[in-house]
C-alpha cells in the first residue's frame, strides 16, 4: 500500500514507532504491535512497528513517521511510501556500532546497558540508525547502526527479544573487549566519565519503559 508520510508525534520520536489508522490496518491485515516494511521510492528499507494513528487520520493514506525512521527508509516528510506487512523473526543474533567518525571504545557491560534502555520487542533492518536511551555522547544520544543480524529466516530484519545475542564493535571496528582500540571510556557514574569525551548512562531503563505508550 503507498501512504503519505507526515510528521510523528513527539512520544514516538526515536522509538522505531509508526502510525497508521484503521482503514490502513485493515487493508494490510496489521494490528497495533504489528511490524511494517517501510520501502521508500530509492528502494531503501527499514521496519517499524505500528500504533493506532487518530481517528482523524482515518481515510487520508497518511502515516506517521519520526524523522530517524523517515532517514532509515531514505524519506521526507510528504513522500510516497511503500508499506507492507512484515513477519519478523526473532533475532538471535545482533551487532551494533556507533554511527560517529570519533574513536570510542566501550568498556564492559555496555550490551546490558543497551538491552537495559532499547531492545526488548523492538523491530529494526540492517543499515537502520538507532539510539539508545541510556547513552548518551557529550550530552546527546549517541546514535548506533544496526551492522548485522542473524535469524532463522535469514532476513535482513526482525525482532530483538529476551533471547537475542548483542554485541557492540568499536568505532574502529575492534570487539568491545579488544585492547588497543582507543582510550575506553567509564559510563557508568557521571562522576568518573572524562571531559574529553563522555559516554555516559543518561536515562535509566524504568524512565524509558514508562514513557513507552501501551500499543494496545
Amino acid at each position: 500500500m503507498d501512504l503519505k508520510v507526515v510528521e510523528s508525534l513527539q512520544q514516538d520520536v526515536g522509538y522505531g514507532r509508526i502510525r497508521v489508522d484503521a482503514v490502513a490496518r485493515d487493508a494490510l491485515g496489521l494490528s497495533p504491535g504489528s511490524a511494517v516494511l517501510i520501502e521508500g521510492s530509492g528502494g531503501k528499507k527499514t521496519v517499524a512497528i505500528v500504533f493506532r494513528s487518530h481517528p482523524g487520520d482515518d481515510g487520508k493514506g497518511i502515516i506517521h513517521i519520526d524523522n530517524l525512521t523517515r532517514k532509515n527508509a531514505g524519506v521526507e516528510v510528504f513522500d510516497i511510501v511503500k508499506v507492507s506487512k512484515a513477519n519478523a523473526p526473532m533475532i538471535t543474533k545482533l551487532t551494533l556500532k556507533p554511527a560517529v567518525s570519533q574513536p570510542i571504545a566501550f568498556g564492559e557491560g555496555v550490551e546490558a546497558l543497551c538491552r537495559r534502555g532499547l531492545l526488548l520487542s523492538r523491530y529494526i533492518h540492517v543499515g537502520d540508525i538507532i539510539v539508545v536511551p541510556n547513552i548518551a555522547l557529550f550530552g546527546n544520544q549517541l546514535p548506533f547502526e544496526v551492522v548485522s543480524i542473524e535469524n532463522a529466516a535469514g532476513v535482513q530484519f526482525g525482532m530483538i527479544g529476551e533471547e537475542t545475542e548483542l554485541s557492540i564493535v568499536d568505532v574502529s571496528g575492534d570487539s568491545p573487549k579488544t585492547e588497543g582500540a582507543g582510550e575506553k571510556y567509564s559510563y557508568t557514574g557521571v562522576d568518573a566519565l572524562p571531559s574529553a569525551l563522555a559516554v555516559a548512562a543518561c536515562a535509566s531503563s524504568m524512565a524509558y519503559h514508562a514513557r513507552m505508550e501501551d500499543a494496545d
